[in-house]
């Protein structure tokens, strides 16, 4: 068994998992902040999030670049099937978990400048 290997699934399941679980706690959090005029529990539930998905995705570039730095040079088609699987894993990995980061820090932009009681 692989033990590197869940770096590279936090990066590309676990992070859009985490983007979409935070919109959905964020939109039932919605009126729980408008009724108190608090946006505070909208705020750390983002930083929080936007924390967990820097993180998987920094775990999945630091697995690509292991398995970068371990490839020989050039392109090698005969390489075995599963270091050049791993590898490619790895870069859609942190691909993946960059664009999610990015969704959720958007969103958590967006959670600054609109109000949570503007309808």
């Amino acid at each position: 068994m692989n033990l590197r290997a869940p770096k590279i699934w936090l990066g590309l399941l676990g992070v859009p998992v985490a983007a979409l679980g935070y919109q959905l706690v964020a939109y039932a959090l919605v009126p729980y902040s408008c009724d108190r005029q608090a946006p505070a529990p909208l705020h750390a539930l983002s930083a929080l999030v936007l924390l967990a998905c820097v993180a998987c995705t920094l775990l999945a570039a630091h697995e690509w670049l292991r398995l970068h730095a371990a490839a020989p040079d050039g392109v090698d088609d005969d390489a075995p099937l599963p270091a050049t699987r791993n590898r490619f894993l790895a870069v859609c990995a942190t691909v993946v978990g960059g664009l999610f980061t990015l969704v959720v820090a958007s969103q958590w932009m967006a959670a600054w400048v609109v109000s949570p009681c503007l309808q």
